[in-house]
């Protein structure tokens, strides 16, 4: 649990360092923005259904044949097919 923890702080800290980043970026002139807190909570939410998705298929083990959780199950593995 502790890990899990330490992961979730990870997190927060990580989306505190991109709105640092895209404040800091008006003051720096830069002629380009890199939109990073976006980027940043995409990958997280995305990060999080997945999770989501998997805690789901290990409640309820009559869903492992749905085709959502066997594509879930081989990118997870690293295996995808086309």
């Amino acid at each position: 649990m502790r890990i899990g923890a330490m992961h979730k702080i990870g997190e927060v800290l990580i989306v505190v360092l991109c709105v640092y980043v895209d404040y800091a970026q008006g003051f720096l002139g830069l002629s380009v923005t890199i939109p990073t807190l976006k980027a940043s909570t995409v990958y997280l939410v995305g990060m999080e259904l997945f999770s989501i998705a998997e805690n789901i298929r290990l409640m309820n083990p009559d869903l492992c044949a749905a085709p959502v959780f066997k594509r879930l199950k081989e990118w997870k593995d690293g295996e995808p097919k086309a």
